[in-house]
């Protein structure tokens, strides 16, 4: 039993997370485009952050 409890508490914080991601990701959308008022810088960001995380996976190595 003490085992499926820590198991719960992994993927609960796992949701948890995740959920707190989906939240942010919306909030910078609102912000970005509350700020500049272009959907276009919008999109940026979902143009940056795979860019980003391919220039620095490749340079630590993974």
């Amino acid at each position: 039993m003490k085992a499926w409890k820590n198991s719960f508490l992994l993927i609960s914080g796992i949701g948890i997370s995740n959920l707190g991601n989906w939240i942010y990701l919306i909030a910078i959308n609102l912000l970005v485009l509350k700020l500049t008022g272009s959907a276009a810088a919008v999109a940026g960001i979902y143009i940056i952050r795979p860019l980003a995380m391919l220039f620095t996976n490749t340079w630590q190595g993974a």
